[in-house]
């Protein structure tokens, strides 16, 4: 299946980062590599808008960029910071990574406990899960319990 990108390769955003390779999409976010090691997710308005309303994020955690006519919200990750959806999303290498996942599921479900976090995207510097589904079953986020399973295990 193949997505057609929002952005144009090296494309550059406001702060000089340039989006290089598209790592993932829905149709309401696209993940972009930016070179090393960065990342920077953008979603649609209405997404943002419901991580908003819910109060998973605030009005400033992710900045406004146009392309054309069309607007966006991004927000972008260092190199040393997980942003990946849960379906890419390598298991924790350190105890603090783990702690870190684990402090963002929790912050995540004491927020919104009814939307599924099964194709959720894992912010790191938000300390969030950013779901997509509105309503759905939480038995669903088996994906997310068994990344933080991974690192227990070792």
């Amino acid at each position: 299946m193949s997505v057609e990108r929002w952005f144009p390769i090296n494309y550059e955003l406001a702060d000089g980062l340039k989006l290089h390779k598209l790592l993932s999409a829905s149709d309401d976010w696209q993940l972009y590599g930016c070179g090393h090691g960065s990342r920077v997710l953008i979603c649609k308005p209405e997404l943002r808008g419901r991580w908003v309303e819910t109060g998973l994020m605030d009005e400033t955690s992710l900045t406004k960029v146009s392309f054309g006519t069309d607007n966006y919200f991004l927000v972008e990750s260092g190199k040393n910071q997980q942003l990946a959806s849960i379906a890419e999303f390598i298991s924790p290498e350190t105890k603090a990574d783990a702690a870190a996942f684990a402090v963002s599921l929790e912050q995540t479900r004491h927020i919104i406990d009814e939307a599924s976090l099964h194709d959720a995207i894992y912010v790191e510097q938000l300390a969030a899960l950013g779901y997509q589904e509105h309503w759905l079953s939480m038995s669903n986020d088996c994906r997310a319990y068994f990344q933080l399973g991974q690192f227990l295990r070792k």
